[in-house]
């Protein structure tokens, strides 16, 4: 357990996960053949929405199901088999900022000990100043959705004008030459309308964050790996681990976060791209392989905890 048994879960849970997406992928299979086996050329459609689109549908609710109560009994096995259900957490440690912002104190008849204390009135008074900041966050990205859709179509109509304008004034001679040269501006400007985000998300989003395999200003070299050099001398291992990406206490949660919402498109959009389990199958395959090689290689060991 040299990782602690809450990294041990995650990857015992992902591999659960990705075995019963098996089960979701062969079924989505057998929903796309049948569509290609009765496929008519005035329908594409009838590809992913069939006959029995609706069976599917049904049977993977039934999976969802499935799924969390095996996951359930799985989890209560191995938990069982790591002798973690006897385990009790005597006393949580009280967190450094906690002792640090709260100024009250109560005595502790138990410590025998005065400690900070947070009355009922404050935790109730951050809940709500929480929430309504969560509102207003939840407000706002739906507003930058709701513009963000209106902007779209204001600027397809400012683009298709554009277009027309700019055709126009290089006067085409001929009809042919005109539709040819307005096409494109039209095709170029809903392309960079419709496109932009992801094209920013895919090329341009990763170069922001830092890598491994760059160098300080110290000449440490910041890579992956068991060769890592510090000013041109091969360094120690534990040395070399010092220089890794830092970890920070909620760092499995992106990872469970990611999957979650795999399995909620999966389970929730499945229908309209019945293939989904399959390719988050592969997904799932490549990403414990990943997960793996990121915890042991390019980033440092966390402290483990159960």
């Amino acid at each position: 357990r040299y990782f602690g048994t809450k990294i041990a879960f995650y990857f015992a849970w992902l591999g659960y996960y990705t075995k019963s997406l098996y089960i979701a992928a062969f079924m989505g299979i057998i929903t796309v053949l049948y569509g290609i086996i009765n496929l008519s050329e005035d329908v594409m459609s009838y590809l992913f929405d069939n006959g029995i689109t609706v069976i599917f549908a049904a049977l993977m609710c039934v999976w969802a199901t499935f799924f969390l109560e095996g996951w359930k009994r799985y989890h209560a096995e191995i938990a069982w088999k790591w002798g973690l259900l006897d385990f009790v957490v005597e006393e949580d440690t009280v967190r450094p900022e906690f002792q640090f912002r709260v100024k009250t104190k109560r005595y502790n008849p138990v410590t025998q000990q005065e400690e900070p204390y947070l009355s009922g009135k404050k935790k109730i008074a951050n809940f709500l100043a929480g929430g309504v900041t969560m509102c207003l966050v939840l407000a706002v990205v739906f507003g930058m959705v709701v513009y963000r859709v209106i902007c779209m179509r204001l600027l397809a109509s400012f683009y298709n004008s554009l277009a027309h304008w700019l055709t126009r004034w290089e006067c085409p001679r001929t009809q042919a030459d005109f539709d040819n040269s307005y096409t494109f501006k039209v095709f170029l400007f809903q392309f960079a309308n419709y496109y932009s985000s992801l094209f920013y998300v895919a090329f341009f989003k990763g170069v922001l964050s830092q890598l491994p395999g760059t160098r300080d200003n110290d000449g440490n070299v910041k890579i992956a790996g068991y060769r890592l050099e510090k000013a041109g001398h091969l360094m120690n291992r534990w040395e070399a681990d010092y220089y890794l990406n830092p970890t920070y206490d909620q760092f499995l949660f992106d990872e469970y976060l990611e999957m979650v919402l795999q399995f909620g498109f999966v389970t929730l959009f499945v229908v309209a791209f019945p293939l989904a389990p399959l390719f988050a199958v592969l997904n799932n395959i490549l990403e414990i392989r990943l997960d793996a090689y990121k915890f042991l290689i390019t980033i440092q060991k966390p402290v483990p905890a159960q």
